[in-house]
């Protein structure tokens, strides 16, 4: 297996551990997690539930992309409209707007909101890790396309740049693949990188935390959040891995600890240690779990079929 197709099988392992983990501490505030799972050592142990939401609109995003290379928003739609299930972990907006897209109405109108306010929550950015992967040397196109896929259910500004900053921490990780991440500048990179005031200050603060010894989950979730929004879980996943660039488990440990939207940062997460890590340092427990294989399976299209757009001077050779 090649350095690239070991980062997107990592990515895309991680993303789906994450979701399963997740699974365990859904919904849970910080401090039960605490009780339940006292120590790293008890948050390394947690046994993997079952695949959510995350798994499903990754799915949906890969087999697409796999499909059609050059994104086409009206495939993409209608995967995510059919790979749709209740009591799977979507949230309420992205669950109306697939629900709308199954009874017909066109993937151009189905996101907009009551008063023209769509969707600011993280559905679209959990499945954005496949455009990273394989849009990561362009990053135009990967802006691009992320907005757009991100637009078939959120039109918020804010779940809009929730999609693309996944999509571009998770292409900054893969093309890191095994060498040393500085965390802060990773996420002051990410700083950079963005469009929105918002996020910008988010990513700024993280880099401030990881200065910090001893940081507790109170310190993180005031400072970063651990909420279905997609400004209060994308920059946290991206401090999650930024604090233990080189151990997938302890990032994920940290991941698990923050309760709140935990499938969601707890898949975001082990989508940029996968990517920067590989396959291999994924626990052999959690990358064995049987939901996990069948995921990976559906997913390998993307390491397996070449997906880049080639240059121009393929094109005219």
């Amino acid at each position: 297996m090649t350095q690239r197709e070991n980062s997107f099988k990592g990515a895309m392992t991680g993303t789906v551990v994450g979701d399963c983990l997740g699974y365990r501490s859904q919904g849970v505030e910080f401090r039960l997690v605490a009780r339940r799972y006292p120590d790293a050592a008890k948050l390394a142990a947690i046994k993997p539930g079952p695949a959510g939401a995350a798994t499903l609109m990754t799915i949906a995003v890969a087999e697409s992309l796999a499909a059609e290379p050059e994104f086409y928003p009206a495939d993409l739609a209608a995967r995510l409209a059919a790979a749709y299930q209740e009591d799977c972990g979507f949230g309420r907006g992205t669950a109306r707007v697939l629900q709308r897209l199954r009874e017909g109405e066109h993937w151009k109108r189905a996101a907009q909101g009551p008063g023209g306010r769509g969707s600011f929550g993280n559905g679209a950015a959990v499945r954005s890790a496949p455009i990273g992967l394989v849009m990561r040397e362009d990053a135009d196109s990967l802006r691009w396309t992320a907005e757009e896929a991100a637009a078939i259910t959120h039109d918020h500004a804010f779940g809009t740049e929730g999609a693309v900053m996944h999509a571009y921490a998770v292409a900054i990780a893969s093309l890191a693949y095994r060498r040393q991440v500085d965390g802060q500048g990773f996420l002051r990179s990410l700083a950079e990188a963005t469009s929105v005031r918002e996020y910008r200050a988010r990513y700024r603060t993280a880099a401030e935390l990881l200065e910090r010894k001893n940081l507790t989950a109170k310190a993180i979730v005031d400072r970063l959040g651990n909420a279905s929004t997609a400004l209060g879980s994308v920059p946290t996943a991206a401090f999650c891995f930024a604090e233990q660039p080189g151990n997938f488990e302890r990032a994920m440990s940290r991941a698990l600890s923050l309760g709140g939207s935990a499938c969601a940062i707890a898949s975001m997460t082990g989508a940029l240690a996968g990517a920067c890590l590989g396959h291999e340092a994924i626990p052999v427990p959690w990358r064995d779990h049987l939901e996990v294989q069948q995921a990976v399976i559906r997913l390998s299209p993307l390491w397996t079929k070449d997906l880049r757009k080639p240059s121009p001077r393929e094109e005219g050779a």
